[in-house]
């Protein structure tokens, strides 16, 4: 009965310690520092219940374990350490997954010669969304056009008349 009672409470150390692991990550200070912390807050709320998910099916998974290895004390107590310090990187790892599957791809910028006469012809700025191309159509190096996409579909074309835009 004492033995049945350890491995329900390392079962609940390493659900705990996997939730921790996600919630650290989650509710890091650092991430409330900028302008965006309000939805940076609502999507630590809406991820949260995969944090409880993980960290009930390790402690299911650990308690499955724990049940035959309770006899071999010190293989009981490295397994119980090592999927405390597992639980706990899972959940952190699997948050920093989500974060970076979900998060957008920085901008980049793409600068072509047309003509091969040295200087840049056309000037491309894109992001996951949107993208802006300027292009000189009098090959002079500054850019005559400009034209703006999202979503692949040109939605507007402007003259450039202000260069120190660039």
């Amino acid at each position: 009965m004492e033995n049945n009672k350890l491995i329900k409470r390392s079962a609940y150390v390493v659900g705990i310690a996997t939730l921790a692991g996600f919630m650290i990550l989650m509710f890091m200070p650092t991430n409330y520092i900028n302008p965006f912390a309000p939805y940076l807050l609502l999507f630590n709320v809406t991820f949260s219940p995969v944090g409880i998910l993980e960290g009930f099916i390790l402690g299911k998974f650990a308690y499955f374990i724990f049940k035959r290895t309770i006899k071999n004390l010190p293989v009981y107590w490295v397994i119980l350490c090592f999927f405390v310090l597992g639980g706990f990187w899972i959940g952190f790892s699997s948050l920093g997954f989500i974060l970076r599957a979900t998060s957008k791809t920085p901008p980049y910028e793409n600068r072509i010669d047309t003509n091969q006469d040295g200087k840049i012809d056309k000037w491309v700025y894109d992001n996951d969304m949107s993208t802006r191309a300027e292009i000189d159509t009098d090959f002079d190096g500054k850019p005559d056009i400009r034209k703006y996409y999202e979503n692949g579909e040109l939605i507007r074309e402007e003259k450039v008349t202000d260069y120190s835009q660039k």
